[in-house]
C-alpha cells in the first residue's frame, strides 16, 4: 500500500497495539507533489518528506524517512505496591538525548504515552504503554494535560517550547493550534475557560540579546487578553551570570500555578494570583491578578529568607484552611533540582540547611520538597525527600539537573518526574528517568517508594500526571490494515 496525497501520512500519529503508524487530521496544499522530491504523490512512498530515491529496506510500501520503528523508549517497573499506590493511568511526555528520534530521518518527532500501574503479568516488569501517540510536527513534546472536555492540551518544540496545541485523543486530531508565540513549559487552564501560558520573547540589554519571559492569558481562539512582563516588572533579577553569558538565558520560567481569590464565583470576571516560578532567578512570583502587581517573591532576594531551594521546577501551591474553609495559609510543593552548576561547580548546601538534611560532602543529587506559609509569611520547609543520612539514600533514583515533575495524588501521595535523560556530566552514566510514587509519612524526610519505574537509557520525562482508570480507553485511531504492515514495520 502506497502513502498517497489523500492520507497525508507523516503528520499526527497514534501508535496503537504497537503499530507505529498513522495519519494527520490536518491537510496540505497537494500540489502534484507535496515534499519537492520529483516524485508525485501518487507515485511517492513517504508524501511528507523528501526522498527522491524511494528507499523502502523492508519493502512495505512505506519509505524508509518515514519508518518509526525501534525508537519510542522501554520501561521497567522496579517496584510497585498496590495496596498503596493511587489508582489509574500515568501519561508523560518524551525527550531523548541519544539521537534515537532523529535517527530514523524523523528530526521532529514528538512522543506522547501513557503506561499501567503494573506489567499484569506474572515476573515480568516490563511496562507496556497502554496508549501511544506521535506526530512530525514541531519537534517533542514538553508537558501535556487533559483538559475538561476530555481533549490533550501540549506544548511541543524545541529549545522549551514553540505551539500550543489541542489534540483530541479518540480521534488523533488537532483541534487547536496557537503559534503566535513561542510558548514555553507550561500553562494552565483557568476557571473561565481561557488559558494561561508563559512565553519567550528576545530583548536588547547591556549583556546582549536575552531570552525573557512574559505570561500572558490566551482566549480558546488564541487571541491575547492579557500580558505581563516579567523583565520590565524586575529587570535587576537575580539572573545567572553563566547562563547569560554562555546562552543568553535571563529567566528561565518553568511552571505556572493560579488560584482564584477567596470570594471568586463562577460567572464573575476572574481575579485571583499567578504564581510563576523562574529556575534562573531561583524565586518564585506571587502575582496579583489582573493587575500585574508582585503580592512576594520568594526565594533569592526575596520575602523569605535565602537558601529554601535551588533552580526548581514545578512549583504548586495548595492552602491550608480551617474549619470555616477560610484560608490560613498555604503550601508550596516544587521539584527542588539543586543544580550542579555549569562547568562542574560544587553543588552546594542552602544557607542555614541542617547538616543532617544536606551534607556538604554529598555529590549532586535533587530532591522535592514542601514549603508551609502562613498568613503572616512565616515561610518553613515541612518534608523533603530523598534525605542523604537516610539508610536508603540512593542520589541517582531522583536526580535530574535541569528538570523534573511532581504532582499530587487522589490518594496523598506524590508522582515525582526525574527528567534526566541518559547519563549526566556530574554522575556519569549509571542514572536514568524514573517515575516515582511516594507515600509520606508525616515527619521531616519520611516517605516510601509505593511505585518506581525506570527508563532505559536516552530517554526522559519533563512531566508525568494520573489520570483515572480508563482514561485512555477510548483514545485509539488507525486508519490502516494491521495485515499491510510486515513485522520488522513493528514494534
Amino acid at each position: 500500500m502506497k502513502n498517497t496525497g489523500s492520507l497525508n501520512c507523516v503528520g499526527f500519529i497514534v501508535f496503537t497495539a504497537g503499530l507505529i503508524i498513522g495519519c494527520s487530521s490536518e491537510s496540505k496544499v497537494d500540489n502534484g507533489d507535496m515534499d519537492s522530491d520529483s516524485v508525485v504523490n501518487d507515485e511517492d512512498n513517504c508524501v511528507d518528506l523528501p526522498n527522491p530515491q524511494q528507499e523502502d529496506g523492508n519493502r512495505n510500501h512505506i519509505g524508509d524517512v518515514c519508518e518509526i520503528r525501534d525508537f519510542a523508549p522501554s520501561y521497567k517497573v522496579l517496584h510497585y505496591d498496590a495496596d498503596n499506590a493511587a489508582p489509574g493511568e500515568t501519561l508523560f511526555t518524551v525527550v531523548n538525548s541519544n539521537g534515537a528520534f532523529a535517527s530514523t530521518g524523523l528530526v521532529t518527532l514528538g512522543y506522547l504515552a501513557a503506561v499501567p500501574l503494573s506489567p499484569g503479568t506474572d515476573g515480568d516488569n516490563t511496562l507496556n504503554p497502554i496508549w501511544e501517540y506521535a506526530s512530525f510536527d514541531t519537534g517533542e513534546f514538553l508537558i501535556a494535560n487533559v483538559l475538561s472536555n476530555g481533549h490533550l492540551m501540549a506544548i511541543r518544540g524545541k529549545d522549551g517550547g514553540d505551539k500550543l496545541v489541542e489534540i483530541d485523543p479518540v480521534s488523533a486530531k488537532v483541534v487547536n493550534r496557537y503559534a503566535s508565540k513561542k510558548f514555553n513549559h507550561d500553562f494552565i487552564a483557568l476557571p473561565d475557560g481561557n488559558f494561561l501560558v508563559i512565553y519567550t520573547r528576545s530583548v536588547d540589554s547591556k549583556d546582549g540579546s536575552l531570552y525573557v519571559e512574559n505570561v500572558a492569558v490566551i482566549d480558546p481562539d488564541g487571541t491575547q487578553l492579557w500580558d505581563w512582563d516579567l523583565y520590565d516588572r524586575v529587570p535587576d533579577a537575580p539572573a545567572s551570570e553563566k547562563y547569560v553569558s554562555l546562552a543568553g538565558i535571563w529567566s528561565n520560567c518553568n511552571a505556572l500555578d493560579f488560584a482564584p481569590d477567596e470570594d471568586w464565583k463562577d460567572g464573575q470576571p476572574l481575579s485571583g494570583n499567578i504564581y510563576l516560578n523562574c529556575r534562573i532567578h531561583n524565586r518564585l512570583y506571587n502575582i496579583e491578578y489582573p493587575s500585574g502587581e508582585i503580592v512576594w517573591i520568594m526565594g533569592d532576594d526575596g520575602d523569605f529568607g535565602e537558601g529554601m531551594f535551588h533552580h526548581p521546577h514545578d512549583t504548586q501551591i495548595a492552602f491550608d484552611t480551617d474549619d470555616t474553609g477560610k484560608r490560613t495559609g498555604f503550601r508550596v510543593l516544587m521539584y527542588d533540582n539543586r543544580e550542579a552548576p555549569f562547568l562542574g561547580d560544587a553543588n552546594a548546601c542552602p544557607p542555614d540547611e541542617p547538616e543532617e538534611t544536606c551534607p556538604d560532602n554529598t555529590a549532586p543529587y535533587s530532591r522535592v520538597i514542601e514549603v508551609a506559609v502562613d498568613n503572616d509569611l512565616n515561610a518553613q520547609i515541612v518534608w523533603k525527600w530523598p534525605s542523604p543520612t537516610s539508610p536508603d539514600f540512593d542520589q541517582y533514583r531522583g536526580y535530574a539537573p535541569i528538570g523534573g515533575g511532581v504532582s499530587r495524588l487522589s490518594n496523598g501521595n506524590l508522582l515525582i518526574t526525574n527528567a534526566t535523560v541518559g547519563g549526566n556530566p556530574f554522575l556519569g552514566d549509571e542514572i536514568h528517568a524514573r517515575l516515582i510514587e511516594l507515600k509520606r509519612d508525616g515527619t521531616l524526610t519520611g516517605a516510601t517508594v509505593v511505585w518506581d519505574v525506570e527508563f532505559n537509557t536516552g530517554y526522559g520525562s519533563f512531566k508525568a500526571i494520573r489520570l483515572p482508570e480508563g482514561t485512555t480507553a477510548n483514545w485509539t485511531s488507525d486508519p490502516f490494515d494491521l495485515n499491510d504492515f510486515s513485522p520488522s514495520s513493528q514494534k
